[in-house]
């Protein structure tokens, strides 16, 4: 017997070649910037910039000072900063000791600066865990 390949081999890349380049960057980035505000890390940065009689109502900001909540988002900013750095200097391939070292510091660091409670109440383990009333 004699098998036809019936895959339209040659349509494909000519669609894919077709469309520039900046129009799927477009759509990524658009998408990327709206996930962004659901990211509580995102909602606390712009916290940093505001009165704290203008912050929103959600449950770490009834539950957490002022600073402590500025001082978590420091952090994370800083680390999250370091991380780039590094990703993108000469010494890229020591990422993921990077990465692993700042887990550590999650770990361990972190819970000498803040009570567990405070951690949990400002970085869930799982997005569900927070309260959907706190959203706007």
């Amino acid at each position: 017997k004699q098998w036809y390949q019936r895959r339209v081999r040659g349509l494909f890349p000519a669609v894919i070649q077709s469309i520039p380049l900046a129009v799927p960057l477009g759509v990524f980035l658009f998408l990327g910037f709206l996930s962004l505000s659901g990211l509580q890390f995102v909602k606390r940065f712009q916290m940093l910039f505001m009165s704290s009689k203008y912050f929103p109502d959600y449950s770490f900001t009834r539950k957490i000072r002022t600073g402590k909540i500025h001082m978590f988002t420091i952090i994370q900013f800083v680390m999250c900063v370091m991380m780039f750095g590094i990703k993108l200097s000469p010494v890229s391939p020591l990422f993921p000791i990077c990465a692993i070292g700042v887990a550590i510091f999650r770990r361990y660091g972190m819970s000498r600066l803040f009570s567990q409670e405070e951690i949990n109440e400002l970085d869930p383990e799982e997005s569900g865990s927070e309260d959907d009333s706190d959203h706007e």
